[in-house]
């Protein structure tokens, strides 16, 4: 008889049979695709093992001798941790009498051999037999050791062959031997910096890795050469002592990108050393470096990290428990010390990202010497001036209007930092150009010279930032470009004066500028006469903003809410009082409302009000806050049919006295909505003569269900009382 465990396509086949050497029996263990990730976790705590066992083990007289011994074992998909080494077979046999356990085998694969054996005594208290594991690699790949230096480097490339031998007993084991490297390379993980490595030879000392001497080249084929060791007990608890240093060629130093490195990333060529010292747990790399005078780099600072774009905690993915990867498994946790010193060329391109949502930025080409430092567990700091020989200045007006500034030649500009990387001093002097403005607006304010109410001239708006790099002073200033013609007349510098010597009246111009690329009709502050063009202007000013507001607040509301029923609306405006005459009585008007729908949109209900605030002391300075309450109901399935309930508030100034009267109205309203392709078609029912649907046209219909406001409405019946 057997016993037999089955399950799926694997088999264990458990039975005994008369011994061919003498008067017992042996135990025979038949295995078929036993699967080895489902028992590798009990006897391997790094590393994950996988593929299908198949074979025969034989147990000699398992009560008295107890030898185990097999010639057919054979692993098919064997895979280490995601390392794929294929077909691999092996013959073992172990002596109870000696303790003695021996094993060969080899994989299957002809272009990439590894073949080893092992000599291990099982039942050696006192360690008097050296355990022996001899690897012999012919042409094999590289990769499979990214796991001891992966924290390090990644993308291990190339072949080696050679001998290793693994000797001793438990974590003490040496590793002694000679590899030649073949068509190898690698990427270094902290610049993210793929090299190629030249053919070389590398020895293995009892705690030593021994690299001698090893030529580097980056992408574009620029040399280094790489000197030092790595000493480590077993391939743990590594110490890193190396220096690289570039030849006379500018290479390839660092290609990151903000996924690689958040405090500071970007892509530089340049000459220089890197020396890395330490244990793995806690090592420190210093890298000297000097930017190339022939290739252009660019380093990347994004200082800002606004609310839009950081990521809210409720928003980050919980997760319990530990999950088998390679990433867990790629050497002991490290943390790393880095310094750079870096000395910056004009050809060196610097990028400060101001706000990250609206697209601040200042880039600079420049020249300076600046030294970053951070680490795994150490803040990011920044020492050293970089002055700034032209650069631009994307601003954005009002968070939705982007203008280029370009920095001023020759003007002292610079960015010094003195640790902190927020609390960087600069001097900035930047000019925006306005196109072809039309001096038209400041001809009768200003008393300029009648002719110039035709002229177009460029415009250049000077904005100096000085002090802090998020909280700068500006001050701004407007001139012409020098060769312009408009300086033959004197009128233009006396304007020019009196604008400069009102600090609203100037930023009221810079912002006209800026948005509108045109000037503002100049203010005579001594009349109080009614300027319509003035209130259009600030009325269309106030709907951008007021929009750009809601839509910001509304985006805000969505995601904190988790939900689109709510919404929120602000609008402004400005009115004249007067009635009879054109006075200077302005008004305005802040109204903000807050809805939300229910039943899936077919009950919306809104509640807000009206702030009606005077802007003149020569009037009531009652500031009027007027409710508005509205419920609108849908009365049947499409929404063509709708009531609405409201009560409101204003003033009422064509019965009421000089501050105006409350006005209440409340009441309700029936209306219908229909869609059609004419008015004709509307009112006898026919569809239009021309440019109608056809019945048969493949045009779909609107959905009978649709709750979206229809493209008209007439309102049949309303009702309500005051």
């Amino acid at each position: 008889g057997a016993l037999v465990l089955r399950e799926s396509n694997q088999e264990i086949r458990v039975e005994t049979r008369p011994s061919d050497i003498g008067n017992w029996n042996d135990l025979h263990i038949a295995l078929q695709n036993i699967k080895l990730g489902d028992f590798s976790p009990f006897f391997l705590k790094k590393n994950r093992l996988e593929g299908d066992l198949s074979g025969e083990v034989v147990i000699e007289d398992p009560q008295n001798r107890f030898n185990i011994s097999t010639n057919n074992l054979k692993v098919e998909e064997l895979r280490v941790d995601n390392d794929s080494i294929g077909l691999v077979t092996l013959a073992a046999n172990y002596e109870k009498s000696t303790g003695m356990l021996t094993a060969r085998g080899n994989n299957a694969d002809p272009d990439h051999r590894l073949n080893f054996d092992a000599a291990i005594d099982l039942d050696d208290p006192d360690n008097l037999f050296r355990d022996r594991i001899t690897v012999n690699p012919d042409n094999f790949q590289v990769k499979i050791l990214e796991r001891f230096v992966g924290t390090l480097f990644s993308n291990l490339q190339g072949y080696v062959t050679g001998q290793v031998n693994i000797l001793g007993e438990g974590a003490s084991r040496d590793y002694v031997g000679k590899i030649r490297l073949k068509d190898a390379g690698m990427k270094v993980n902290f610049s993210q910096v793929f090299y190629r490595v030249e053919d070389t030879d590398i020895e293995l000392k009892e705690d030593m890795i021994d690299f001698g001497t090893i030529r580097l080249r980056d992408t574009l084929g620029n040399l280094a050469t790489a000197t030092g060791y790595i000493r480590h007990k077993g391939f743990a608890n590594m110490y890193y002592d190396m220096v690289v240093q570039t030849g006379a060629s500018p290479m390839l130093l660092l290609n990151t990108n903000f996924s690689h490195n958040q405090q500071f990333y970007g892509r530089a060529m340049g000459t220089g050393s890197l020396v890395l010292l330490g244990p793995q747990h806690d090592m420190y790399m210093h890298i000297d470096a000097q930017a190339s005078e022939v290739d252009s780099s660019y380093i990347v600072l994004p200082l800002s990290e606004t609310r839009e774009s950081g990521q809210a905690s409720f928003m980050v993915e919980r997760k319990y428990g530990r999950e088998m990867n390679e990433n867990g498994y790629s050497g002991a946790a490290t943390n790393m010390t880095f310094e750079v010193n870096l000395t910056a060329t004009p050809l060196v391109n610097v990028e400060v990202i101001l706000d990250e949502t609206t697209g601040d930025v200042i880039r600079g080409r420049g020249s300076g010497n600046l030294r970053i430092a951070s680490g795994t567990s150490s803040p990011l700091t920044i020492r050293g001036r970089y002055d700034i020989e032209e650069g631009n200045y994307d601003y954005t007006f009002q968070t939705f209007l982007k203008k280029p500034f370009v920095l001023r030649k020759g003007a002292n500009n610079f960015i010094e930092w003195t640790g902190d990387p927020l609390d960087a001093r600069i001097n900035f002097d930047a000019v925006y150009t306005a196109d072809k403005v039309s001096l038209a607006p400041l001809v009768t304010g200003l008393a300029l010279n009648e002719n110039l109410s035709t002229a177009r001239e460029d415009v250049n708006v000077i904005v100096s930032l000085t002090d802090k790099l998020f909280s700068p002073k500006l001050s701004f200033d407007i001139e012409f470009p020098p060769n312009s013609s408009i300086y033959r007349d004197p009128s233009v510098a006396f304007g020019l004066q009196q604008i400069e010597r009102n600090n609203n009246e100037l930023t009221k111009q810079v912002a006209y500028l800026i948005a509108f690329n045109s000037f503002a009709p100049y203010e005579n502050y001594a009349t109080q006469s009614f300027r319509p063009i003035q209130e259009f202007t600030y009325n269309t000013i106030s709907g951008l903003l007021f929009n750009e507001i809601n839509k910001r607040l509304n985006q805000l509301l969505g995601s904190i809410l988790r939900n689109n029923d709510l919404t929120l609306n602000l609008s402004g405006s400005l009115y004249n009082r007067g009635l009879t005459g054109l006075t200077g009585n302005t008004q305005s008007n802040l109204n903000f409302t807050l809805g939300r729908s229910f039943y899936e949109g077919r009950l919306s209900f809104t509640v807000g009000g009206t702030f009606d605030v005077p802007l003149q002391a020569g009037i009531d300075e009652k500031v009027n806050l007027l409710p508005d309450v509205t419920v609108e109901l849908m009365l049947n399935k499409s929404g063509s049919m709708r009531a609405t309930f409201f009560y409101r508030e204003n003033i009422d100034f064509l019965t009421g006295n000089s501050a105006g009267l409350r006005a209440r109205r409340y009441g309700s309203s029936i209306s219908y909505n229909k869609e059609f392709q004419s008015f004709l078609g509307a009112l006898f029912g026919t569809g239009s003569r021309r440019g109608g649907i056809r019945k048969d046209s493949t045009i779909q219909k609107p959905r009978t269900d649709s709750v979206q406001k229809p493209a008209s409405d007439t309102t049949v019946v309303t009702k309500g009382g005051e």
